[in-house]
């Protein structure tokens, strides 16, 4: 009786640690799932495959909806398609978030950016200013004082 009980517990254990590993691998296969097809992703951008770029972003966004840098490189490749209205939306989800992420001022250069290219100067002047006024470290500082001039 004692060494049927003792072999229910360990069983027990045993199912509970087997259970724990089992959901520890899925996690990190998951997150280097993630790693593995934004790199490409981000390579097929930078090699200016953006159609093949957009196929794998699109998936990886549907699959991982909170991950902005995915997002806000879809944003760019659909600028870059000319998909100027999908680039709006997917920038849009980022810097409507708020408290503002650390992709918030790229989305906001690039909403500009959309905005200049369609001809609405004024709208893209005011996402130029903020960036100008609110991101005074941010990489693309130098580029919005540039396109505020252009604007």
């Amino acid at each position: 009786m004692i060494i049927l009980s003792l072999m229910r517990k360990s069983l027990y254990y045993t199912a509970f640690i087997l259970g724990l590993i089992s959901l520890t691998l899925l996690s990190y296969a998951k997150e280097s799932s993630f790693d593995e097809d934004f790199t490409f992703a981000r390579k097929a951008f930078e090699d200016k495959f953006y159609d093949l770029a957009k196929e794998k972003l699109e998936a990886i966004v549907r699959g991982y909806p909170e991950r902005e840098e995915a997002r806000l490189l879809l944003g760019e490749t659909y600028f870059y398609l000319g998909k100027l209205d999908q680039a709006l939306k997917e920038l849009s989800v980022i810097v409507e978030k708020n408290p503002p992420g650390k992709f918030l001022a790229d989305a906001t250069y690039w909403m500009g950016e959309v905005y200049f290219k369609t001809g609405d100067y004024k709208t893209a002047l005011n996402f130029y200013q903020k960036i100008i006024g609110d991101f005074l470290e941010s990489n693309l500082y130098g580029y919005a004082l540039y396109s505020k001039g252009c604007s």
